[in-house]
C-alpha cells in the first residue's frame, strides 16, 4: 500500500509530464512544419516587365530547345484565334443590345401612335389636358427626330 503523500506526488508527476510532453510535442511539430514549408516565392518580376518576359523566354528555350519556335508559332496562332473569338462574341453582344434597343424604340413608338390616335371627344377635362400636353411632346420629339435625320 502506497503512502498518501506518494500518491499525491504521483499525480503531480503525471500532470507535469503531460504538460511538458505536450509542450515538447508542440515544439517538435512546429519545427518539422516550418522546415518542410515552401520558401517565400518572390513576385514574378522585380523591375521591368520586359526583363522578366525575356528571362521566361530564355528558361523556355533551355527547357524545350529547338522545338521552341514551333511552340511559339502555335501559341501565337492560338492567341489570335482567341482574340478573334472574343471580338465575335463582343459583336454578337452589341447586335443583341441593338436589337433590344430597337424593340424598346418600336414599343415606345407603338404607344405614341396609340396616344396620337385616341378619340378625345369622350375624355374629361383632366384627361384631355394630359392628352394635349403628351400629344405636343410627341410632336416635338418627332419633329426634332426628323430634323436630325435630315442632317
Amino acid at each position: 500500500m502506497a503512502l498518501p503523500g506518494s500518491r499525491r506526488w504521483a499525480y503531480v508527476r503525471i500532470m507535469a509530464g503531460t504538460i511538458l510532453g505536450g509542450g515538447l510535442g508542440f515544439y517538435v511539430m512546429h519545427r518539422i512544419e516550418t522546415s518542410y514549408k515552401a520558401r517565400r516565392i518572390p513576385p514574378p518580376y522585380r523591375g521591368s516587365k520586359k526583363k522578366y518576359k525575356a528571362m521566361e523566354r530564355l528558361k523556355k528555350q533551355e527547357e524545350y530547345g529547338p522545338h521552341m519556335d514551333a511552340m511559339e508559332a502555335h501559341n501565337t496562332a492560338f492567341e489570335e484565334l482567341r482574340l478573334v473569338l472574343g471580338e465575335t462574341r463582343l459583336r454578337q453582344k452589341a447586335d443583341k443590345m441593338k436589337s433590344e434597343a430597337n424593340k424598346e424604340i418600336m414599343c415606345k413608338r407603338l404607344e405614341e401612335n396609340r396616344l396620337m390616335m385616341m378619340d378625345t371627344r369622350e375624355m374629361d377635362e383632366k384627361a384631355r389636358a394630359f392628352w394635349v400636353i403628351t400629344h405636343s411632346d410627341i410632336l416635338a420629339s418627332r419633329s426634332a427626330r426628323s430634323s436630325v435625320d435630315c442632317m
